[in-house]
């Protein structure tokens, strides 16, 4: 048995599962009921094409069989091949799996079972179609005739109807095909499942700008599987719920701020914090606060919180009330519920104006056991030390190194966070070590024992938007970004946005910026180390930057090995879009996307 030939037989039936999913989610024109079926549909085929996508099998053609495009297929789809050698138990369960969804899509019999009704072509005999071939003793054969059966039995459909007879039936089929999801996400390898998580709710999520109905409908099938889902599934529900919730703020996002809206966000009063600037890592944009207000049952409460500011002045220092909207409007982000599970942010009670300052404040809660005072006695700012959260850049500079195996956990939820954000059309632009932080285990002076290294948050989102806004500024006339004064553009920005401040922020801009994070975090040493002032005052951006991949990167195979490093290697790769072919831009979003699997294998 050989990779590449078991590799052509599991591609091909995976290539029916998605011919059948393609067949009955191409209704353009259906009644409620229908709807739902088909959208319930799609969230199981989200779950399939993850599995399809962390094996690398990135191109879904039509063509292939057992016969066809097997040169390709070897040199380019060996990685299931080669998984399934090393493990031979799970080869009779992939290739089981796979048959199932194929057959279930494609047999009338088994249709009928769940209350829909295949309608083929007069006068088609389908005779010759209805049994699969006999069992072999050469297993990869034996897959690769099943899979030209199943793709052949599947062509016809293209020439079908189906009707949904039974809509109380056909929930059965969704939970028919969630188990056989399940079975190919148990079947990989330890330490998939949260990759296959996110890449399941980013196949669902992303693209669907402007679907506000089906966001909508997406989010109350998640629900409900959720409720009903095992531990498998139901992870990954839970997180297409709240994604999708995120994604459909782009439609308040788009839409212009009036007086009601204004006051609806701005929802907390300046007089009620007393700020202390006993700021982390001297970052004039964050604070402590204690916080003095009352309840909904009008009882007083004293709590310390988190604060982080972003001024409305323009570029010229003066108010701005499209500066000042577009600010209030990052309120819909950071205030969702969603956010702090899903972004790694912390929760947001709300925001103040600061008009004296000409700025909004964002107030963040603290973990339950440093915010809220229980006792009568008025909170002094000395409560506020042991509660102050310490950065990454504080730790890289005075800790020692954590685990090689809980820095990879970090990195890997970091990469996570992003990829998800990016799903949702939001993207960061303001990733550094001083953005993400570590809170103390609880209100002791603080040491390396009692920080809660295990509770990450990314933090600095004041120049966070929506793609809608951002785009709103690359057409018609040259890129414009909005705000190029404020942000900080240094050695975590990509060389294009350093050298033109102008250009509209990308996505794969927040990639480099976390690709240089993941390198600290890989060497556990500040890039300042490497990079600082003294040494690189005289050079381009362009040149930190080839110094940072020819001479720095280089160090992570030694300390995190090859895996660790092609990660880094690939996000501080990227390039801005009006720089590439069409072709080369879909090809670096799929890598990008990719790093979340990829990461994945890196254990100790």
């Amino acid at each position: 048995m050989e990779a590449a030939g078991l590799a052509i037989g599991i591609i091909g039936l995976y290539s029916a599962c998605r011919d059948g999913y393609l067949f009955y989610e191409n209704v353009k024109s259906a009644e409620k009921s229908t709807l739902k079926f088909t959208r319930s549909l799609l969230i199981q085929k989200s779950r399939l094409w993850a599995w399809g996508f962390y094996w690398e099998i990135s191109r879904h053609d039509p063509a292939i069989t057992a016969n066809e495009g097997s040169l390709e297929l070897m040199h380019r789809n060996r990685k299931i091949g080669e998984y399934l050698l090393q493990n031979p138990a799970k080869i009779t369960g992939v290739e089981l799996a796979l048959e199932s969804i194929a057959s279930l899509f494609s047999d009338k019999d088994v249709l009928k079972k769940y209350g829909v009704e295949l309608r083929y072509p007069r006068g088609e005999n389908m005779k010759n179609r209805d049994a699969l071939p006999q069992p072999s003793r050469d297993q990869t054969k034996q897959i690769q005739r099943k899979a030209v059966f199943l793709r052949q039995r599947l062509t016809i459909l293209r020439r079908c109807t189906w009707v949904l007879k039974d809509r109380d039936k056909v929930a059965e089929l969704t939970r028919d095909l969630e188990s056989y999801n399940n079975s190919l996400h148990f079947l990989c390898p330890d330490g998939a499942l949260g990759p296959l998580k996110i890449l399941s709710v980013t196949s669902l999520v992303a693209g669907q700008s402007g679907n506000k109905v089906g966001l909508a409908l997406d989010r109350s099938l998640a629900e409900e599987l959720s409720a009903q889902a095992g531990p498998m599934a139901k992870g990954t529900y839970d997180a297409m719920a709240d994604l999708t919730s995120i994604r459909v703020l782009a439609e308040r996002v788009s839409q212009p701020l009036n007086d009601t809206s204004r006051a609806r966000l701005v929802n907390l009063r300046r007089d009620e914090f007393e700020l202390h600037q006993n700021r982390f890592d001297a970052n004039p944009m964050s604070c402590m606060a204690i916080w003095r207000g009352r309840n909904d049952m009008d009882r007083g409460f004293e709590a310390v919180v988190l604060i982080e500011f972003k001024s409305y002045l323009d570029d010229h220092g003066r108010p701005d009330q499209d500066t000042h909207d577009n600010v209030l409007k990052l309120g819909y982000l950071v205030t969702s519920k969603q956010a702090p599970t899903s972004l790694l942010s912390r929760f947001c009670y709300g925001l103040f104006k600061d008009s004296e300052h000409h700025r909004i404040g964002f107030v963040y809660k603290l973990p339950q056991n440093l915010g809220i005072s229980i006792s009568g006695a008025r909170m002094v700012p000395d409560a506020l030390i042991p509660r102050t959260p310490v950065s990454l850049a504080e730790v890289l500079r005075t800790f020692n190194a954590m685990s090689l195996n809980r820095r990879f956990s970090l990195a890997k939820e970091l990469l996570e966070a992003v990829t998800a954000m990016h799903a949702t059309g939001w993207i960061h632009k303001n990733i550094r070590p001083t953005s993400i932080i570590f809170f103390p285990r609880d209100q002791r002076p603080i040491n390396r024992n009692d920080i809660e290294w295990q509770r990450v948050n990314l933090m600095g989102w004041g120049f966070s938007r929506h793609t809608q806004f951002v785009q709103q500024y690359a057409a018609p006339g040259p890129k414009r970004s909005a705000q190029p004064r404020l942000i900080k553009l240094d050695k975590y920005q990509h060389p294009d946005k350093q050298n033109d401040p102008s250009r509209v922020y990308e996505p794969t801009y927040d990639m480099y910026s976390l690709g240089l994070v993941l390198l600290e975090i890989g060497l556990w040493r500040d890039l300042d180390g490497y990079v600082g002032p003294a040494k690189t005052s005289h050079w381009s951006a362009d040149d930190v930057h080839a110094y940072i991949v020819g001479q720095v990167v280089p160090h992570l195979k030694h300390c995190c090995g090859e895996t660790y490093m092609a990660v880094v290697q690939t996000c501080l790769g990227v390039q801005s879009k009006e720089s590439m072919r069409p072709n080369a831009r879909m090809q670096q979003e799929e890598d990008c996307l990719r790093l979340v699997a990829r990461l994945a294998a890196c254990n100790v």
